[in-house]
């Protein structure tokens, strides 16, 4: 065989074997909201797809998982570190190759001129967005300007930013063009293409997070940009009450994973997540498959957004496919809506435009109509509507704005020749405004209360309204007049109702503050004459309205604190940006706190300035000594020039005061002391929180007193009591309580004591007897005439006559320490609990709930916080004390606004 020959054979064959194995490639996408959602809910598929031949793996983390911390905790960091962790070991399971240990390439990527952080690990990839937590039910948190993805895809805002700052979304339709980049720069060019994201149908996966839902309906939307995409819809949350379904390998692969995941958060100092709640989804994996459709994907823009009537001037629409169209005509479907008025305002349109083959948009032209009517700019909305053949894309609606060239000429009657409606007398109401002004000409009504109304055809500002109606005999009428926008809701602008002067010939004048309406209603309720009402003529005058913003205002951070210091903010808003000159804005404020001592002054005014849209008041709490309630400051916007006021017009922001009466741990640690004359060594021993058998108080010989100064009255419901120990002597005493350190009253009786001190001391539960001061009589010691206290301690509450406003400190008292609920029951157990063991936390509810519980330590500190999604019924959860420090603590739980709090001592 020749050489050029052998060379053909060889390369046949390897085109026969070879290439026949190659395996077709697969780009698997996982959507998540949270960094430890895959994990449990996509989990063993997310396993093969790291480990399938061929196959690139994109994680994309949405939202940072912060759980309403924002960066003020390092919370949302373990939580990304258990994803890395998780993928590496997924990635490094069942090889025969050296692990690449913990080295992941770490890199801060530019996409669509954001900012996203990513790493790189073999065939997978790991996206962080770090947008803001959303809550379970989409309400956001107000360290995150309670922004949340569910706000977003529904519109109620406009714009998103991260929690850290790196990146701020201008639109839905920024975020689902960047995540769109990051999919299609990632993936393996002309492979197919599965997202893995939670199911949005809550028939199949009920009461799941917001951010699951919405980070889910986010990523279809990519989905259909992209076109050709299989989805693998998952239940999440709903997988606990299912049967276990993963098995074998497969569920060893998901437990470790999952115990990765958790490693993370442990290893950072917070709540592990292997426990039992986590632990229920372990082993299940539901979901569906929804196949691709490989229709093009259909998108709107103005690209001429301005028409005018005069000189005519066309606006057109653009509506446009991914990909030139290589198949039959596109017929797309669309919906027009807006201010202005199809068939009066711009020529109809059909509701459809056809894309030919070979071609990649089709232009829609708007036409404006050239009439008369003096009228404001108006827009015109092209929305795109489903049909057969293609997806709807992003963006899906545009819009033109339609200028009128005709103006009110000063001295113009606006009401002239207008249509009009009554309440009676159909047949003359027109001769109200036929600018025929004689006697015999008029608009009957009978009999009074009668009215009647005109429609101007559009909304003006009203600066004047002369009405003439019938007159002679000396007679009189009596009436209001109404203005209304929506012919809906009316205003009374005139109340002429207590006129006694005769009607003439010159009819009656009124001046107005230009209120804006597009009817006028005359409600005519008195003739001095006869039963009859009557008008002759009625004529309005005013101008376009003259576009003024609109103001609203919202406490985009409600909770404000005296210390640590926690500022409040209330945002004041443009319904536009501001491109005239400063704009200032008055307000004034109320609610239970006091400016200048419980809160820095406002001045009354805001500017928001030239390019601005808006402002934001900050509410700097004043940290002062005195206890008292939580207080509210309520900020209520004012008229003004150049501005309307809309709705909301008020907010309220909290402020929360340190200086409340918290429950609190030992009370007597460090407070003055004093002792009889009989001391060896300092009575202040007793107090110094030193439990060192080489540490006490001593006097000699029995009997003597020590005594401690609490600084405030307390309700006491426990002392105790560490003597001097040797496994042999006992110590007898009674222990007294008195306000005023004269007047004293028995508390503990222990003078028949014959049980040996130890190191545990003694404990008398008491049942809140009120104290500022304790006295020990030590009148015994079966081994010498010595007397010693090593230590002693002293718990309770602060009476709550104690201090400023005692009525509201019992409020106060009910309301942040409440111990019951009608919404839920709580328990706390063991009480006390040992350190390192978990503290237990018994939960019985109405209905599925999601809680926040926080424990604070005696200094009022938050020192945990965690997010769990309970059910109806009784339900346990833990929470893990291993870097608590001993003492008394206190739990709060918090479920949609309804707190309990219970203490727990740790041992």
């Amino acid at each position: 065989m020749k050489t050029k020959d052998k060379f053909v054979f060889i390369i046949g064959l390897i085109l026969l074997f070879g290439f026949s194995n190659i395996t077709a490639q697969t780009t698997s996408v996982y959507v998540v909201p949270h960094p430890d959602d895959w994990q449990l809910f996509m989990n063993p598929n997310a396993y093969h797809s790291i480990k399938g031949v061929n196959e690139k793996v994109i994680f994309l983390h949405i939202t940072a998982g912060d759980g309403g911390g924002s960066t003020s905790s390092n919370y949302y960091l373990a939580r990304e570190e258990g994803s890395l962790r998780a993928i590496r070991f997924m990635s490094n399971t069942f090889t025969n190759e050296g692990a690449l240990g913990s080295n992941m390439n770490r890199t801060m990527v530019m996409v669509n001129g954001h900012q996203v952080l990513k790493f790189s690990y073999r065939n997978a990839v790991a996206y962080f967005l770090r947008l803001p937590d959303g809550n379970y039910g989409g309400n956001g948190y107000p360290l995150n300007n309670n922004e949340s993805l569910q706000k977003l895809y529904n519109g109620t805002i406009s714009s998103i930013s991260t929690i850290d700052g790196t990146a701020s979304y201008s639109s839905l339709v920024d975020l689902e063009a960047t995540l769109q980049a990051i999919v299609t720069s990632e993936m393996i060019p002309s492979s197919s293409i599965n997202f893995n994201a939670a199911d949005d149908d809550l028939g199949i996966n009920p009461d799941d997070h917001s951010d699951h839902i919405f980070s889910s309906l986010i990523m279809q939307d990519v989905a259909n940009n992209i076109g050709g995409v299989t989805l693998n819809l998952y239940t999440d949350y709903f997988t606990d009450t299912k049967a276990q379904n993963v098995f074998g390998d497969d569920y060893l692969i998901s437990a470790g994973t999952w115990a990765a995941t958790a490693s993370g958060l442990s290893d950072s100092s917070y709540f592990s997540s292997w426990d039992n709640t986590h632990n229920a989804w372990l082993g299940k994996q539901y979901f569906r498959t929804v196949s691709p459709n490989n229709y093009p994907v259909v998108t709107v823009a103005a690209t001429d957004a301005n028409a005018a009537e005069n000189p005519l001037d066309t606006g057109t629409f653009t509506v446009s496919l991914n990909s030139v169209n290589t198949g039959s005509p596109v017929i797309v479907n669309y919906a027009m809506s807006g201010t202005a008025t199809s068939g009066s305002d711009y020529n109809a349109l059909s509701g459809t435009v056809t894309i030919p083959n070979g071609q990649q948009s089709g232009t829609i032209t708007v036409t404006p109509i050239d009439d008369i009517e003096a009228e404001p700019s108006e827009n015109i909305i092209l929305t795109l509507s489903e049909g057969a053949g293609y997806n709807i894309g992003t963006p899906a609606t545009a819009t033109i704005n339609l200028t009128s060239e005709d103006i009110v000429i000063p001295g113009t009657n606006l009401a002239l020749l207008k249509p009009t409606t009554v309440s009676n007398g159909a047949s003359t109401k027109d001769r109200a405004v036929d600018g025929i002004y004689n006697r015999n000409n008029y608009w009957q009504g009978i009999p009074y209360p009668q009215w009647w109304q005109v429609d101007l055809g559009n909304i003006f500002d009203i600066s004047k309204i002369v009405l003439t109606t019938y007159y002679g005999n000396n007679r009189y009428y009596q009436y209001d007049i109404q203005a209304s926008t929506d012919g809906t809701n009316w205003t009374t602008v005139v109340d002429f109702n207590a006129n006694t002067t005769p009607a003439t010939s010159q009819g009656n004048t009124f001046n107005l503050n230009n209120p804006k309406a597009r009817y006028l209603r005359v409600n005519m309720n008195y003739n001095s004459a006869n039963y009859g009402v009557h008008i002759m003529e009625f004529e309005a005058y005013g101008d376009l309205p003259t576009n003024n913003p609109e103001v609203t205002v919202n406490a985009t951070d409600a909770s404000a604190s005296e210390n640590p210091l926690d500022t409040g903010t209330f945002t004041i808003n443009l319904d536009e940006v501001n491109n005239g000159s400063p704009l200032t804005i008055n307000y004034t404020i109320g609610g239970t706190a006091t400016p200048g001592s419980d809160y820095s002054a406002l001045s009354g005014t805001i500017t928001i300035p030239t390019g601005q849209q808006t402002g934001s008041l900050i509410i700097t709490p004043i940290d002062d000594t005195e206890i008292e309630p939580d207080e509210t400051v309520v900020l209520t916007l004012s008229s003004g020039a150049g501005y309307t006021i809309g709705e909301p017009s008020s907010a309220i922001v909290n402020i929360i005061s340190n200086d409340v009466a918290p429950p609190v741990g030992n009370i007597a640690l460090y407070k003055q002391t004093s002792s009889s004359s009989g001391t060896e060594r300092s009575d202040s021993n007793a107090v110094d929180g030193i439990y060192s058998i080489d540490n006490w108080w001593g006097a000699s010989p029995f009997p003597q007193w020590w005594s401690v100064d609490l600084g405030a009255e307390y309700d006491l419901s426990k002392l105790v009591v560490f003597n001097y120990y040797d496994g042999f002597r006992y110590y007898q005493y009674d222990i007294e309580g008195s306000l005023d350190g004269t007047n004293w009253t028995p508390l503990v009786d222990f003078n028949s004591n014959t049980t040996p001190a130890n190191n545990q001391g003694n404990t008398f539960n008491l049942n809140n007897p009120t104290a500022r001061y304790i006295r020990v009589n030590m009148n015994y010691n079966s081994m010498n005439l010595g007397v010693h206290i090593i230590e002693f301690e002293a718990y309770g509450e602060l009476n709550q006559g104690f201090g400023k406003n005692s009525s509201n400190q019992t409020s106060f008292s009910e309301k942040k320490l409440n111990e019951t609920s009608d919404k839920y029951s709580l328990s706390v157990y063991p009480n006390p609990s040992k350190y390192g063991n978990p503290i237990k936390l018994g939960i019985q509810l109405q209905n599925d709930e999601s809680a926040i519980v926080e424990v604070f330590d005696i200094n009022g500190k938050r020192v945990a916080n965690k997010e769990f999604d309970l059910k109806k019924g009784f339900n346990e959860v833990e929470m893990p004390t291993n870097y608590f420090s001993a003492g008394m603590l206190i739990v709060k739980v918090d479920i949609e606004g309804e707190i309990i709090s219970k203490k727990i001592f740790l041992e």
